[in-house]
């Protein structure tokens, strides 16, 4: 599947940066709250919040790219692996 992307030059009139490429559609799956709250010894609470947090500063990208489309989901390992095994 080819990427398709427009054009864009930046904020600063192109002064900063040369033309970038913004793609269309961004998707992104959130998954591993939990095990990055269990690594650092934190409760699970802790992971949703740092997760809400990345989650913030996505749709801050967005909105600051204006991308035209973007889709959330989450992925839950118990429930993810049970349709893997259909």
């Amino acid at each position: 599947m080819a990427l398709r992307a427009r054009t864009a030059e930046s904020a600063d009139g192109g002064a900063g940066m040369s033309k970038v490429k913004i793609p269309h559609h961004v998707a992104v799956v959130m998954d591993g709250n939990g095990r990055w709250a269990k690594e650092r010894g934190l409760p699970r609470t802790a992971g949703h919040e740092a997760g809400e947090a990345a989650l913030f500063d996505v749709v801050q990208a967005r909105l600051s790219l204006a991308l035209k489309r973007s889709a959330l989901t989450h992925f839950l390992p118990r429930t993810g692996s049970a349709h893997l095994k259909r």
